[in-house]
């Protein structure tokens, strides 16, 4: 019996079997433009909730093998909206796509979450990761993504490889900390600096509080969302690139003649107390005749001489033990290489079943400098893995790994012990120094040795070393809790490990050089030079590591059990900790150059550290309503704790909310809308508050700082300790409020998007001074959250896209923004210009208006001025400077006879005036481009509408210090040219006529230059710079080869392009200077050039798909 029974249960299973086997089937059909007809290649093809799925071919068709007819299709392609279609009896399909011009089914990356950009609230913005990052000739995020997308400012301070980004959005929020956007990548906080551009799949830009207040007190100023590639069901796709490009420097500065520069050097010493004429020794009418003369018999800069060998009695002399040089050289095109060189390399594979899926990709780029000798090199290799496993029906598990690996040399800068680069010295002297090297007869110096100056210093220098090693993974659970037609529960719990360890080899020493700037002594070759100075002649290691652990959990519930009505609610957890430790070690005094190492070192170590670690805990809430595809509500809650503050102000909470109208979704306005050619019209708004915590560590702890004592015991001076700092007990966070106001409308059958958003954004409980103390306390006025400031912008986004045929379309998109920030509220009650004042706009500039140079008709027989004109306050000007005929003539705009600065407050300001302000103002961008069959071309235009800055140093501002004169500035004031532009050489305007202004650019760049000039270059109207510009950011053409080509190789896709970046820009300035360079709100243009400038590229490179 048992026997029958198990025969009747085998087939009775065979049966079950053969019935739901039998279930399944192929399908197939077409897939086709809804607007011309044309067959769609590349349509993903998917079984609705598995990862089973195809793509159409060439000419439009697909093939599939579905498990049952209750099978769902998706049909999903980039530009046109997703359908879906039961399969039911059907064996053939004919799919018809609708295009999306504007990509309203475009599934958006949100706060722990996607949304389809029709149902927005918030201000969000995308980028287009395809448009921007492919078959770009630099393998950096960051300066693929300056001027995209509208609100963001991303700039570098210098052209350097290691350079990282400065990113705002919507301008500065704090002077305190450096109210940068929160950078998530896969969720985890990160630098787009350890990216590989082809690895990303989406970039989601958050702005206003409803959008960000759900990541907490480090998203108050913004979130940028990066989600890395993916892999997917279906066969192996292995895709290859590469990029190789040159690259030159963005300036070509370029030394006056030489007659111009020797009289500007004679003018400028014989004023200067009438002191005589010298530069390092050199001077004197012989000198300044035979400098004249070799360019005249040699050519403009040495033109007419090839090599780099220095003959005695041709290009110097030494007489009675002085060394005088005369040869004329073309001192930047010696120090920077117009040919650098990189290349990058990316390879990844993608695939996968229904069980498991992959993405591993891994990119290579290595890279020159600008320097034409012993230039900086850049080493980046990268590799990015995300794997998804699905358990079972209800599970999956998730895993990421990021890997960066970078190595950077640059050679070590013996201008002031390596703080600044060589081009100091460049900028610093004439051109008619002696650049070049020895023939090696004389000084006792080899053949080929150099002198003491910038190309010898970097011919010569060891080369400093920095590995940095940053890693990232994390594990991540996804459960499908409960999975009906209507309701849905899912919870999503992640760890991330993440840590970056550092190591700084700085390889000093001493070098061979011909010193000939020695006073009192011939010059002679020194193997040994700078073999007594601690800052240069010497090594040391800087070891930094920094650790971040970041836990997330949430779960998400979505209700659409009422026609018309979808809710959805959001509650969880983030927890983080950083740990940051760093360590130096070092000693002066190398026994040999070559082996800088601290171990073959002499003389006395010397060590430091330091260690910090922050935690922040968050519990988060999210509420979602959407009325029938027509109203769309928000509402965010967050409570914030962090490590920062004291115990009883550690935790607050924040609350935010945004609501959205899709008018045009409405019946009574479809036809009006229709008749304006409105195809989608939203309304929307937003308001939330959240806290910031980046005031700096345990500012709330009174410390003692030590010191040497005066007075010797035991030998040595004895330690003492200052009395500790006034500080205030209850530091609290800054409360960021935002306040948005959007519009989104698509226009002629949605062809054209519209973007619009104005916003406000205040911080409420700024951290600023309090009140004043009594001086017999003798402290300082401790931090309060007493300050307000107030963002104040608006931003423009128009998307326009054109389609003919499948064979030819057209794009645009144009963005413009602007913001300006104002303290609203600081305790300054004499109202003094050196601080923080109500009703500054940040980056306001204060100097003299100009009125023009002074003429000799302007002074008397004494040399006095004539009555009638204002006096010139005599602060204005150094000890030794005498006015006179050329000289600037600022004016007197009180009325009141004298020119000077008043009190510098507030409300007595003498005759200064607010003459430009450094904050960029209406940035804007155009990319536009066309596909016509197989060739793309797309154009990128980039720029400023307005901004000023008031720059010094010798690039900036002519003869403004040292003996050094440019070819766009010899229209300066002489006897026979009164109608000048610059005013009279003076040997020095180093100074500081106004007091320094307390600013961000003081507070964060750690000293300030804004107010830096005397004498003739005193803050004034007449050479602030305009850094308005436009530039030509970026062109790309690229040739696409016919699949009909390529498919018997087996080549999905195979595309050869050319790019070009930076390739000209539009200015207003008198200068060459770069205007991105220094595009932050602050900062300082002092000493222009003695950085590396940005470059111009030029590349080609292929893209292969198998």
């Amino acid at each position: 019996m048992k026997r029958i029974y198990s025969s009747l249960i085998v087939l009775l299973m065979v049966f079950c079997a053969q019935a739901v086997f039998g279930q399944a089937k192929t399908v197939s059909g077409s897939v086709t433009d809804g607007d011309t007809g044309d067959a769609l290649p590349g349509v993903t093809v998917l079984v609705k909730g598995t990862n089973t799925g195809t793509t159409t071919d060439v000419d439009g068709s697909f093939s599939l093998k579905v498990p049952s007819p209750e099978s769902v299709l998706e049909f999903s392609y980039l530009g046109y909206v997703t359908q879906e279609m039961a399969v039911g009896d059907q064996q053939s399909f004919s799919i018809v796509l609708k295009p999306d011009f504007i990509g309203l089914e475009q599934v958006v990356v949100v706060g722990y979450g996607t949304q389809k950009k029709e149902n927005l609230t918030g201000a969000v913005s995308v980028v287009d990761v395809a448009k921007t990052l492919e078959s770009k000739p630099i393998a950096d995020v960051a300066r693929s993504l300056k001027g995209v997308v509208p609100g963001v400012t991303i700039t570098h301070a210098t052209g350097k490889l290691n350079q990282e980004p400065t990113i705002k959005l919507r301008g500065y929020g704090s002077v305190n900390g450096n109210s940068n956007p929160l950078i998530l990548i896969d969720g985890v906080e990160g630098k787009l600096s350890d990216l590989n551009p082809e690895a990303i799949e989406s970039i989601s830009v958050l702005k206003d509080a409803a959008s960000t207040s759900i990541y907490g007190t480090r998203a108050a100023f913004g979130v940028m969302l990066i989600t890395t590639k993916q892999g997917r069901s279906g066969k192996a796709v292995l895709t290859y690139s590469n990029n190789f490009s040159f690259s030159k420097p963005i300036w070509d500065i370029k030394h006056a003649p030489m007659e111009f520069l020797m009289d500007a050097i004679h003018t400028a010493k014989e004023r200067n107390n009438g002191g005589a004429p010298f530069a390092f020794g050199m001077g004197g009418q012989d000198w300044r005749d035979k400098s004249v003369q070799w360019e005249k018999d040699y050519g403009y800069l040495g033109s007419n001489l090839s090599d780099e060998t220095m003959i005695e009695g041709r290009d110097f002399d030494v007489i009675d033990g002085q060394f005088y040089a005369y040869r004329s050289w073309d001192v930047f095109g010696q120090i920077l290489n117009d040919n650098a060189f990189a290349q990058t390399h990316n390879i990844s594979v993608s695939g996968g079943s229904d069980k498991l899926n992959y993405s591993v990709g891994f990119s290579t780029n290595a890279k020159e400098g600008l320097y034409k000798v012993n230039t900086e090199t850049q080493t980046k290799n990268t590799l990015n893995a995300n794997f998804s496993a699905k358990l079972n029906d209800w599970a999956t598990l998730n895993f990421r790994n990021l890997y960066t690996k970078r190595i950077y040399e640059e050679p070590f800068s013996y201008r002031l012990g390596g703080r600044l680069g060589e081009l100091f010295y460049a900028l610093r002297w004439p051109n008619n120094f002696p650049y070049g090297i020895s023939d090696g007869t004389y000084f006792g110096a080899p053949e080929g040795s150099s002198f003491i100056g910038p190309i010898g210093f970097l011919r010569n220098a060891n080369r400093s070393r920095t590995e940095r090693d940053y890693s990232r993974n994390t594990l991540e659970t996804v459960l499908d809790i409960l999975d009906q037609e209507t309701q849905k529960l899912d919870f999503t719990a992640n760890f991330s490990y993440s840590q970056t360890d550092q190591e700084l080899h700085v390889k000093g020493g001493t070098v061979p050089l011909i010193n000939w700037w020695s006073s009192g002594n011939p010059p002679q070759f020194d193997p040994f030079y700078y073999s007594t100075s601690t800052s240069r002649n010497k090594t040391s290691y800087d070891l930094t590591k920094v650790k971040l652990y970041t836990f997330n959990a949430f779960a998400k519930y979505t209700n659409t059990s009422v026609a018309g009505h979808t809710f959805s609610l959001l509650g969880g957890t983030n927890i983080e900790q950083n740990d940051y430790s760093f360590l130096t070690a070092g000693k002066p005094f190398l026994l040999d150059p070559n082996m800088p190492e601290i171990a073959t070192a002499t003389g006395d170590a010397f060590a430091d550290n330091s260690k910090e670690r922050w935690r922040v805990l968050g519990l988060f809430g999210r509420v979602n309503y959407n009325f029938n595809e027509k109203l769309l509500l928000e509402l965010n809650g967050r409570l914030d704790g962090s490590s920062r503050f004291p115990a009883g102000d550690q935790f607050a909470f924040f609350p935010s909310g945004s609501i959205g109208y899709r008018l045009s979704e409405e019946d009574f306005a479809k036809d009006v809308l229709d008749m304006v050619k409105v195809s989608s019209l939203k309304l929307r708004g937003s308001w939330g508050q959240i806290g910031y915590q980046d005031i700096g560590q345990f500012v709330f702890i009174p410390t003692l700082s030590g010191r040497d004592a005066n007075w010797i015991r035991n030998s040595q001076f004895e330690k003492t300790f200052r009395n500790p700092k006034a500080v205030s007990p209850s530091l609290t966070w800054e409360t960021i409020e935002t306040l948005d106001f959007g519009v989104d409308m698509g226009l002629f059958d949605n062809r054209v998007d519209i973007s619009f958003d104005i916003f406000q954004r205040k911080n409420k409980d700024m951290l600023g001074p309090g009140q004043q103390l009594p001086a017999v306390l003798g402290a300082s006025v401790p931090k309060v959250n007493a300050g307000e400031m107030t963002t104040k912008g608006w931003e423009l986004t128009v998307n326009v896209r054109h389609r003919f045929n499948k064979d030819f379309d057209i794009y645009f998109t144009g963005v413009m923004s602007d913001a300006q920030a104002e303290i609203t509220k600081w305790s300054n009650e004499s109202g003094i210009l050196s601080d923080f004042y109500e009703g500054m706009k940040l980056g306001d500039i204060w100097g003299f208006e100009t009125d023009r140079l002074f003429q000799a008709s302007d002074f008397g027989s004494n040399g006095d001025l004539n009555p009638d004109i204002p006096v010139q306050d005599p602060d204005i000007y150094s000890a030794g400077f005498n006015m006179g005929p050329g000289d600037v003539k600022y004016k007197d705009l009180n009325g009141d006879g004298v020119v000077n600065k008043g009190a510098f407050t507030k409300d007595d300001h003498g005759d200064l005036k607010i003459i430009g302000n450094t904050t960029p103002r209406y940035e804007y961008s155009i990319r536009t481009g066309l596909n016509f069959k197989w060739i793309d071309l797309g154009i990128f235009l980039q720029g400023v509408g307005k901004r000023q800055y008031w720059g010094t140093g010798n690039a900036a501002l002519a003869n403004f210090h040292y003996d050094v004169l440019y070819d766009y500035q010899t229209n300066y004031w002489r006897e026979d040219n009164t109608d000048a532009f610059y005013p009279r050489p003076f040997a020095s305007n180093v100074g500081s006529y106004l007091p320094n202004t307390k600013n961000i650019g003081r507070l964060l760049n750690g000293g300030n230059m804004l107010m830096y000039g005397k004498n003739n270059y005193v803050p004034q109207s007449k050479y602030l710079q305009d850094l308005s510009y436009l530039r030509l950011k970026e062109i790309s053409l690229g040739f696409t080869v016919p699949a009909s080509a390529i498919e018997r190789y087996s080549i999905d896709r195979l595309r050869i392009y050319f790019a070009a970046y930076n390739i000209m820009e539009w200015t207003n300035s008198f200068t060459p200077i770069d205007p991105e360079s220094t595009i932050n709100y602050f900062g300082s243009l002092s000493f222009y050039g003695t950085q590396l400038p940005q470059s111009r590229s030029f590349s080609f490179g292929l893209q292969i798909t198998l």
